[in-house]
């Protein structure tokens, strides 16, 4: 008798086993399902929430990275009248578009009498110098932190340009080179835009502070639109990365004043 008890005993437990088992596959399920569930919700509510985003943009120019047009657009309006274009992405997309009659008739205006060589050397140097510009800009600029004016971000581009391992290419040397080419193509409405290219770029041999950064921003983006839709367009190529990755596809505005014939 004793023995056929101990056999129901060891039974009952054998059958505990299974059970067991099974309510503890249950739990790790439900746990898991548990962190996936508040997992998702944090990202839902983080990569939707846009009102936190409340970023003092005059002190802490590079804590903020808007990388489309809607971004911009859907923050409102006063707020998005105190980003700066250091506070956006290099090549956010603007919206904007160039009719390419405009675009052709610049570029046949600014060297359509010119000798094939003066027209290779204007096209060349202005895609070289803007690379130039835009490298700096992202190797040393680009969401920096410390703009302060002993920071090292500046001696790149203002004191040591040998130091420059990207391009060897300071604001001075660009400076130099953009009136070489401005005497080339000789035509007041190129030198109005290469004017105002210099003007900005200036602004960091005179100041180290935020608006010299604005302006090597504004330079870059008239830079940018000078060579991409104006001098050399159309691109024979789009593999023109790295720097300019999606920049290619870009254009800020920066021609829509300049009248044509």
């Amino acid at each position: 008798m004793q023995d056929n008890h101990k056999k129901a005993e060891n039974a009952d437990e054998g059958n505990e086993k299974p059970v067991l088992w099974y309510w503890f596959g249950i739990g790790i399920l439900l746990t898991i399902i548990a962190v996936l569930g508040i997992s998702l919700q944090y990202t839902f509510v983080h990569k939707t929430d846009n009102s936190s985003n409340s970023v003092d943009y005059k002190n802490n120019a590079y804590s903020t990275n808007l990388t489309t047009a809607e971004d911009f657009r859907d923050t409102q309006e006063e707020e998005a009248e105190q980003i700066p274009l250091s506070g956006r992405d290099v090549h956010y997309d603007t919206g904007l578009l160039i009719p390419k009659e405009k675009a052709i008739s610049l570029r046949d205006t600014w060297l359509g009498d010119l000798s094939p060589e003066d027209r290779e050397y204007v096209e060349e140097n202005i895609l070289r110098l803007h690379w130039c510009l835009e490298s700096d800009l992202i190797n040393h600029f680009y969401m920096a932190s410390d703009i302060s004016p002993d920071s090292e971000a500046w001696g790149a581009i203002v004191d040591l340009p040998d130091d420059n391992v990207n391009t060897y290419y300071g604001a001075p040397e660009i400076i130099d080179d953009l009136r070489d080419i401005e005497a080339v193509v000789d035509k007041e409405s190129f030198s109005a835009v290469i004017d105002e290219i210099i003007f900005n770029i200036e602004k960091v041999e005179k100041k180290r502070d935020f608006e010299a950064v604005e302006g090597l921003y504004q330079a870059h983006q008239e830079l940018h639109d000078l060579s991409y839709w104006a001098i050399n367009y159309p691109l024979p190529t789009l593999d023109h990365s790295p720097p300019d990755w999606h920049g290619i596809f870009v254009y800020f505005g920066t021609l829509d004043d300049i009248e044509v014939p």
